[in-house]
């Protein structure tokens, strides 16, 4: 099968493989990424951050608490999304504060289940454990869908690595013990194994994605269904399956409509906090809370239910249109990345480390003179945002102490000039007969 990212930018010449020589300015732009990933590592690897923060009248609360308020409840057994459930669980987390707002926790019951583990230790000693194995998970997972790309060079490859860590949502990510680093891992397993055509990985992938964060899981399994590659499914259903009987098992057939209430009630009550709504980088919080400057209600919720359908329809139309072109297979499952994130329902920032799978699958070097060579300027304006997103990502994040829309309207904006440059590029392509230019 052609290489995913050999569209119209001959990226597999023999020049495109020669190692990188960098100017004075991009040696400089190198060194800085290296300075700040070695920054964030060594952060990683010394510092943990304080899970609870106290103040006057306040409680501030790491990300990780909700998931190890997660794996209490399911060890418990309790009644998952129960308001005085959780929060009587919290305030057992947090003692001797105290408080009288639950932290939500708005992942699907089957994450609680496989979080349960967590609850064996301490909240600290958990999160140095899920630290020390989601992130090399994350990096190891990737690695291999770096190395399968055979157009980068050596410095492409090991640039792109250290970039893995030097961006803001992969500092969030790590700072806050989130998810990023193992949905990392997994989307870029899946989508080196789908365009190998190793269907069994590619079907595992997607089905622990699909219990963790279903609604990345909906968008990765269009292709699935529109090139027919049932043996995807083949080992996805089932292992979603087993995953899915063990939950109810556990926690009873209610727990399904419980978690579709509480998804509405945890954006709208008060007795919850830690969603954020406004501070997230999808459509919804660009239309409904930049835009229109609304509050969050109903409308707002709802709308996000919109935007999802939105997504799930450009997608497969990208996915039928490119159906018989192999070669574009790695720029549909790339631009159907960025409908996840940009049109998922809830996306926060450190939710766009997964824009890393679709720079690997999309970008010919990390050498901007490369990237200049194209004449289609949709696709250079993606190359170029890729490229340069980890110094927007350094300023911003630096600034951000004078305001946290410092760092998530770049985000944001990255968001919507991935999408609108993504699609445009493939429209491009889908009229060229040999997708050269």
């Amino acid at each position: 099968m052609p290489d995913s990212a050999s569209v119209s930018d001959n990226s597999k010449s023999d020049n495109s493989k020669k190692e990188f020589r960098p100017s004075k300015i991009q040696f400089a732009y190198f060194s800085m990424i290296l300075a700040w990933a070695g920054n964030v590592l060594l952060f990683f690897a010394t510092t943990n951050p304080d899970m609870i923060m106290t103040g006057e009248g306040s409680l501030r609360l790491a990300d990780f608490v909700g998931y190890y308020e997660a794996a209490r409840l399911a060890a418990a057994g309790a009644n998952l999304y129960d308001f005085n459930t959780q929060l009587t669980a919290l305030n057992q987390i947090v003692a001797p504060a105290h408080t009288d707002i639950a932290w939500a926790i708005p992942y699907p019951p089957t994450f609680y289940l496989l979080a349960a583990p967590l609850s064996m230790l301490s909240l600290t000693d958990a999160y140095v454990l899920w630290k020390f194995v989601s992130v090399p998970i994350g990096l190891l997972g990737t690695a291999v869908l770096v190395w399968a790309q055979e157009r980068f060079s050596k410095i492409d490859r090991a640039a792109i690595m250290v970039a893995l860590v030097a961006n803001t949502p992969a500092l969030l990510a790590i700072r806050a013990g989130q998810f990023s680093y193992v949905a990392l891992a997994l989307v870029s397993l899946y989508c080196w194994a789908f365009l190998q055509k190793r269907f069994i990985i590619a079907g595992l992938c997607l089905g622990v994605l699909g219990v963790v964060k279903p609604h990345y899981a909906i968008f990765l399994a269009i292709p699935v269904f529109i090139l027919r590659y049932w043996k995807v499914l083949a080992s996805a259903v089932p292992l979603a399956g087993i995953v899915g009987v063990a939950t109810v098992a556990r926690f009873g057939f209610h727990v399904l409509p419980d978690y579709v209430h509480y998804l509405s009630e945890v954006y709208t009550s008060p007795n919850y906090t830690a969603i954020s709504p406004a501070e997230q980088v999808n459509m919804r919080a660009l239309i409904m809370y930049d835009i229109l400057q609304m509050p969050t209600s109903n409308i707002v919720v709802a709308f996000g239910t919109v935007s999802l359908l939105i997504g799930l329809a450009l997608a497969v139309w990208l996915w039928l249109k490119s159906a018989k072109k192999p070669e574009l297979y790695g720029w549909a499952m790339s631009v159907t990345l960025v409908l996840s994130l940009f049109c998922g329902p809830h996306v926060h920032i450190h939710d766009c480390l997964l824009l890393a799978v679709a720079a690997i699958l999309t970008i010919p070097s990390v050498s901007p003179s490369v990237v200049m060579k194209s004449k289609d300027t949709a696709y250079r304006v993606w190359c170029m945002t890729m490229l340069l997103y980890p110094l927007v990502s350094f300023i911003s994040f630096n600034l951000s102490i004078f305001g946290t829309a410092i760092r998530t309207y770049p985000i944001l904006a990255q968001n919507v000039i991935l999408t609108v440059s993504g699609i445009l590029y493939m429209m491009r392509q889908w009229k060229q007969p040999d997708l050269s230019e």
